[in-house]
């Protein structure tokens, strides 16, 4: 399941726990307000292009995870972390966001990306170019940077699927830059740029369209094809 959908459980977890008082070997039900409540109904996921066939079909491809190797098993691989891997938490307050849309509006040229300039596209661009900055010896060797990031598809498809549905219903895109352009002065309305218009045309047909090219052989994250 996704991030949306676990948290939606959490909630209800933690909104049945308070109803029964501290009492946990109560056998009394808690009606759940419909908010709370979880759709499981699978017809409501249409699939007229047959992704569904396409993913199981490159599931099957791999030599499977685990130590049984087994193509069918449905244990989940765990990336190890790189011993030289540095954690850091990094706090973007509404006041900085805010900050940001300030700046980015005095600079920017294409005046529809005002229209645009959603948390999402703010911060993404930040992070974007500070990324490419911190690892730039790296990065300066390719010609385009890669910006990867996931997508909610439930209000996004072509039947649109309820926000209680519970299930994965992510997606995943990228775009590129040139990456001289992300390192110099107008790196980041150059990021904001690329996302907004990402955004703008964000609907069923971009996502069904890139969904058909999503493998494993995809994640290549210096990958620019789409």
């Amino acid at each position: 399941m996704d991030g949306n959908s676990f948290f939606s459980f959490m909630k209800s977890w933690a909104y049945i726990s308070s109803k029964l008082k501290g009492d946990s070997s109560s056998s009394i039900l808690v009606p759940l307000p419909e908010y709370f409540t979880q759709i499981y109904d699978r017809i409501l996921i249409r699939d007229p292009i047959g992704i569904e066939e396409m993913y199981l079909n490159e599931w099957l491809k791999q030599d499977g995870f685990g130590e049984s190797n087994n193509n069918r098993n449905l244990m989940l691989e765990y990336l190890k972390v790189p011993a030289d891997a540095t954690r850091g938490s990094f706090e973007l307050t509404p006041l900085d966001v805010e900050k940001l849309r300030q700046l980015v509006l005095t600079k920017l040229k294409d005046k529809k990306v005002n229209n645009s300039l959603s948390r999402f596209v703010l911060t993404g661009a930040y992070v974007w170019v500070s990324l490419a900055k911190v690892q730039e010896e790296e990065v300066i060797k390719h010609p385009r940077v890669v910006f990867w990031f996931n997508v909610d598809c439930r209000s996004h498809w072509k039947s649109p699927i309820p926000p209680r549905y519970f299930g994965n219903c992510i997606g995943f895109n990228r775009i590129a830059v040139d990456t001289k352009g992300l390192l110099g002065e107008g790196g980041l309305i150059i990021a904001v740029e690329a996302l907004s218009e990402w955004v703008r045309s964000l609907g069923y047909e971009s996502l069904s369209s890139k969904a058909k090219s999503w493998s494993f052989s995809s994640f290549d994250l210096q990958a620019d094809n789409g």
